[in-house]
């Protein structure tokens, strides 16, 4: 593989990572309405949570006192590769342990417990995604070598969500839980985190 990655390969990384990225979101909306039924209502405020925690990433982004951008993405990668993996668990027990104020009549902490986990996860993974966007960015216009890329990197950003749209549904939820759906995305993240790492020892000088 070459040290220097080109601009098929941004975009193939870019399909692959937001089709990650919603797979979690349609995790955390599908445990929803397991454990809470109203199954319209948690996937609207799962995908409306999840939008504004991406809006909020994509503000973050410039802040990020990082310089190279293979190391930026290793440690977003990271991030959600822990977060995507923890969600359904953490969900799961946010319920059970909600359930020990309703029986002591506590309903509104309740609610407090689990539906404020569940929000929490959706907007860290949004805002994760929402900094991982313009990095990308960055690095399909590093790899162009001046040439502007950036309304490719989002079709591709686009196109890897429809992939994950169909995937959930139709490949992943025939065959496994909940929580080893959680895993199998974890693992795509922790590869491209590692592939990061790699290409930013490779390429010290890519930064922003």
């Amino acid at each position: 593989m070459a040290s220097k990655p080109t601009r098929p390969i941004i975009y193939a990384v870019t399909l692959v990572l937001a089709a990650c990225s919603l797979l979690y979101e349609l995790l955390i909306a599908q445990t929803l309405a397991t454990l809470a039924a109203n199954t319209v209502v948690w996937y609207s405020l799962t995908i409306g949570v999840y939008l504004a925690g991406m809006g909020l990433g994509a503000l973050i982004h410039t802040k990020c006192t990082i310089k190279n951008l293979w190391a930026r993405l290793f440690r977003v990668e990271l991030m959600l590769c822990v977060v995507g993996t923890l969600a359904v668990p953490i969900l799961h027990f946010a319920h059970t342990f909600g359930l020990i104020f309703y029986l002591s009549e506590y309903y509104f902490l309740t609610n407090v417990i689990f539906f404020g986990t569940a929000l929490f996860l959706t907007a860290a993974i949004g805002l994760l995604t929402g900094f991982e966007l313009p990095l990308l960015i960055d690095l399909g216009n590093t790899a162009s070598l001046g040439n502007k890329v950036t309304n490719r990197v989002l079709a591709s950003d686009y196109l890897g969500s429809l992939l994950g749209g169909f995937t959930f549904p139709l490949l992943l939820m025939p065959k496994f839980d909940l929580i080893t759906v959680g895993l199998l995305t974890a693992s795509v993240n922790l590869a491209v985190a590692l592939l990061a790492l790699w290409w930013a020892s490779l390429n010290p000088e890519q930064i922003v």
